[in-house]
């Protein structure tokens, strides 16, 4: 095992998850390059993402109120996804692993083309579509993961009238609480290798905060564009070996 890769993986994984979106990209393909089945890699990955949302703690109890059941959706989703890929065989979680990669590339290329268009429109409460389509990304964060804050970005935009600095904040919130429950429930599997996990969550607790500092200082662009042709890569190396 490659610690050193490991430890930049989730540093890098860290300031991107909170700078940009798409960071345990970054882990679980350091994590498959070293050697790691892909459905232990997932698991770990998503084990030690939580640390990347460490300094989103008091945001998430500021936004606790405004939220409600929407919260409890998407942390029952997340269980569910985490569920349904840990009944994966091995055999099919390697298969479907390039094709995740692949979409999660996509939504992340795609942001900047739905931001705009996100942020411009007006929404309206729609608390139980809110609801259900919450729940519906909760499935993808506990099952894969990455990209879901675009996902989540969306659903708010279009069933709340609210701010989009709300949007945003309520966002975050809902990516620490889905990480938190991915944690709780993979804790229950046999899935993770704890021990990587520890290192790789150590790594995303640094970078997350090394990100918050970066958010304003680097081009978004340029990180996504990066984050796309490593996915790229690694749905290649994958499907090859």
């Amino acid at each position: 095992m490659n610690t050193t890769l490991i430890v930049l993986s989730g540093l890098i994984a860290g300031v991107l998850n909170v700078a940009a979106a798409g960071g345990s990209l970054i882990s679980f393909l350091a994590l498959s390059i070293t050697g790691v089945p892909p459905l232990a890699a997932n698991a770990t990955n998503l084990a030690a993402t939580p640390a990347s949302f460490l300094s989103g703690i008091p945001a998430a109890w500021r936004h606790r109120q405004t939220l409600h059941s929407g919260l409890a959706s998407a942390a029952l989703g997340t269980v569910a996804g985490v569920w349904l890929v840990t009944s994966l065989s091995a055999g099919t979680f390697r298969r479907a692993a390039p094709v995740l990669l692949v979409m999660a590339a996509l939504v992340l290329v795609l942001q900047p083309w739905l931001h705009p268009r996100i942020q411009r429109h007006q929404g309206t409460q729609h608390p139980i579509s809110r609801t259900v389509w919450l729940f519906c990304t909760g499935i993808y964060a506990g099952g894969f993961g990455a990209g879901v804050g675009i996902l989540v970005l969306v659903v708010l935009a279009y069933t709340t009238t609210w701010p989009w600095l709300t949007v945003t904040a309520s966002k975050n919130t809902i990516c620490l609480i889905t990480s938190m429950a991915g944690l709780g429930t993979l804790a229950l599997t046999g899935a993770v290798i704890w021990p990587l996990a520890a290192l790789l969550a150590a790594a995303m607790a640094i970078g997350g905060l090394i990100g918050q500092w970066l958010l304003r200082r680097l081009p978004e662009d340029l990180l996504r564009g990066a984050i796309a042709v490593l996915a790229a890569f690694g749905a290649g190396h994958m499907a090859a070996t």
